[in-house]
């Protein structure tokens, strides 16, 4: 049964349909917050962090997002031994940005910006190289085209096939 058995069980018992996923994302957006879905979190966060996960990618919110690494609520101590998680539902909308972000931006937040963009995903046997890019628009804050950039290195827990 393993891991998605218990997701399985998780969602049957709170009466959820299979065919929807709840919201659940580390967000410091106010227009998306994260109370969406605060529940799925503290289900499913215990098991992506026995699982060894390095990354989560979101979407939905649109705005870019990545934090430090989290777990429980908050930064994870020691920092391998949380999740990076990166909210990029930006790659465009025309109702425009989620808006307002919360005024002060939390610790576990690395950076935050309302930008439409799209990001590239590399990966190799130690690492992942994580880069986001902003769309070339006229509703983009001026910065060039690379708005960030993150090298993840596999937890030494990790348990990947082949």
């Amino acid at each position: 049964r393993g891991d998605m058995g218990r997701y399985g069980e998780l969602r049957s018992s709170r009466g959820e349909s299979d065919s929807v996923m709840p919201h659940w994302r580390y967000t410091s957006n106010r227009h998306h917050p994260m109370s969406e879905g605060a529940r799925m979190r503290e289900d499913l966060e215990p098991l992506l962090l026995a699982a060894g996960t390095d990354l989560v990618l979101n979407g939905h919110v649109h705005a870019y997002e990545r934090t430090h690494p989290v777990a429980r609520g908050g930064l994870a101590s020691p920092p391998e031994s949380g999740i990076t998680h990166i909210t990029v539902g930006d790659g465009g909308n025309r109702e425009h940005f989620a808006r307002p972000w919360e005024p002060q931006q939390p610790a576990w937040s690395a950076l935050r910006e309302y930008a439409y963009g799209w990001g590239t995903l590399e990966l190799n046997e130690s690492h992942a190289v994580w880069t986001w890019l902003r769309n070339d628009d006229p509703w983009n804050p001026p910065g060039g085209r690379i708005g960030d950039r993150a090298v993840l290195e596999r937890r030494a827990g990790w348990r990947g096939g082949g």
